[in-house]
């Protein structure tokens, strides 16, 4: 573009002042319109590269293979056609002795006006590849919130029932007191202790054997639990809420949730077991989730493991985790040793 623009001012001012008399004053115009094409070339290049820089948001964000292609198609384009254009300026200078831009000034107008296009299409590409990913977060954020939602749901299921089982046993306590009061009174210990344990076997079902400071996660530990001994998992829990923090407990329950469910899937071995605990320092907080595993995953190119699911739900859990993890500026690692995974969550909730 600057070389376009210094063949019109050097046509118009240079070759126009062509005389034996003024030599001192060609050689001043020709130095001036060398470095006005300097200074063409850094202005045209400045502002390029400003609004390329200016328009592309998502610097920090890692880029795949398929996006890096189609950002850089543009360029190679303009690449191209420079190429291309160059080539037939060459060609017809060596066959006929004359410029091209001389003999066909709209030529040097066209390479302008296509150099300039090449630039705007870069910007344009850029533009609606910054779009696309716009209407990606939107779309994971609305996942994360129809998640949040389906989880909501279900907690509230699984608490109205553990309350309609406590407020069925207070009914019936006064029944039970009768009871109980009946049969000693009468001397028949032995069906006294056997009322007593089946009470206690009642009371067992509806009270939370893990109480980790937040209703919600009690819920969904309680729930992960019951699984776990249906399928004789063994189920470790050192999981503490941390309170007087910004950490929501629906977004930590989304957490929660997909870590424990893939590990309810994946879980495997002799000895099976999933164990979960946490602790905080300061504004740190640290959520370590383990699970027994005898196979091998893989990782691929990426920093978390390939799925064996397919369909829309493939890859959503280890990826919900981070996506919540990074709303608290932090982030997810999964390491496998010893036929063991780890999963290690690490947010800021002050």
């Amino acid at each position: 573009m600057a070389a376009r623009l210094d063949d019109l001012v050097t046509k118009a001012l240079v070759f126009r002042n062509m005389s034996a008399e003024k030599v001192w004053l060609q050689y001043g115009l020709y130095v001036g319109t060398r470095v006005l094409d300097i200074v063409l070339c850094i202005a045209f290049i400045a502002v390029a590269i400003g609004l390329i820089n200016k328009a592309y948001i998502y610097k920090k964000d890692e880029m795949s293979v398929k996006e890096m292609v189609m950002l850089i198609i543009p360029s190679l384009v303009g690449v191209t056609g420079y190429g291309i254009l160059q080539y037939y300026l060459m060609i017809y200078e060596r066959d006929t002795g004359k410029n091209l831009i001389d003999t066909y000034g709209f030529y040097g107008a066209l390479s302008f006006l296509h150099y300039l296009i090449s630039i705007v299409a870069i910007l344009v590409v850029i533009v609606m590849f910054q779009n696309w990913k716009e209407m990606q977060e939107e779309q994971r954020g609305q996942e994360l919130v129809l998640n949040q939602i389906s989880d909501m749901k279900k907690h509230i299921g699984e608490v109205e029932k553990l309350y309609r089982d406590i407020r069925s046993m207070r009914h019936d306590m006064g029944n039970h007191i009768q009871t109980l009061e009946h049969l000693v009174a009468h001397n028949n210990m032995d069906d006294a202790a056997e009322y007593l344990e089946h009470l206690k076997n009642e009371w067992d079902e509806v009270s939370l054997e893990i109480k980790t400071g937040s209703p919600v996660i009690d819920v969904i530990l309680m729930e992960k639990l019951r699984e776990a001994k249906e399928r004789q998992i063994r189920f470790l829990s050192d999981f503490h809420y941390p309170q007087n923090t910004k950490l929501n407990a629906f977004d930590l329950s989304v957490i929660m949730n997909n870590a424990l469910n893939n590990c309810m899937e994946n879980v495997s071995g002799d000895d099976p077991y999933i164990s979960i605990s946490s602790f905080r320092k300061n504004s740190i907080f640290m959520i370590t989730i383990k699970n027994s595993f005898g196979g091998q995953l893989n990782f691929g190119d990426s920093d978390l493991p390939e799925t064996t699911k397919s369909g829309r739900e493939h890859g959503m859990g280890l990826n919900n985790i981070r996506r919540v993890a990074r709303m608290y500026m932090g982030d997810i690692s999964l390491e496998q040793g010893n036929e063991e995974v780890i999963l290690s969550i690490m947010m800021q909730v002050e």
